[in-house]
């Protein structure tokens, strides 16, 4: 309902009190922020995913595990989490994109490395082999 909204706010021009291109620029401000959080939180889940994937010990599953606890908070915890951070040791990125991408990514890196793991459980065993240079 909310898209609806918005795409007749935007393309009929009607039943707002903001302007259009208010509407539109924050819209695509919010898409640029959400894009930036996707590459920086699959960019932590890669490392993580890769560990998990080529080692089976003790180390590689707890670092996975501890990936997702962050799925076990609510957004406002982490939210204030990051706002706490924010004003008590990196006063100037307080109220900055920055530390709304910040937050974004703690929240989806157990998202991310979900779908990491899955494309790499398709990559065929031989493959690593292959790659690894004649010893």
């Amino acid at each position: 309902m909310p898209v609806d909204a918005l795409g007749h706010w935007l393309l009929a021009g009607t039943s707002t009190t903001l302007p259009q291109a208010s509407v539109l620029s924050a819209a695509l401000t919010t898409l640029g922020h959400t894009f930036s959080a996707a590459l920086v939180a699959t960019a932590a889940a890669v490392p993580v995913a890769l560990l998990a994937w080529r080692r089976d010990g003790r180390f590689a599953r707890g670092a996975e595990r501890a990936a997702f606890l962050t799925r076990a908070l609510p957004g406002i915890a982490v939210a204030l989490s990051v706002v706490h951070f924010a004003i008590q040791y990196a006063q100037p990125p307080h109220q900055q994109p920055p530390m709304l991408v910040t937050g974004y990514v703690i929240l989806y890196v157990p998202l991310a490395l979900t779908a990491v793991r899955a494309a790499l459980a398709q990559v065929p065993p031989g493959v690593e082999e292959v790659a690894r240079p004649p010893s």
